[in-house]
């Protein structure tokens, strides 16, 4: 995965992430095990970046969930 420096000096993350808020129903109610079937599918095709926030209503516990027993550093 293509990776870019965050801002001037700082970390290297994916060019490509997984954004959140519709997910934690953002857009309008999502079933749960749809959300969480999204995470892993995206973790399983290498993205590692997953932008979420608290204002993301519950997308930080559905990922909790979704990524709660993968193999993963």
């Amino acid at each position: 995965m293509e990776t870019r420096p965050l801002g001037k000096d700082g970390s290297a993350v994916p060019v490509i992430g997984l954004g959140a808020w519709p997910l934690g129903g953002g857009r309008g109610r999502m079933d749960e095990a749809t959300a969480i079937r999204i995470v892993r599918d995206c973790v399983a095709h290498g993205i590692t970046l997953i932008d979420t926030a608290q204002s993301y209503h519950t997308s930080e516990a559905v990922i909790g969930k979704a990524l709660r027993g993968l193999d993963r550093d």
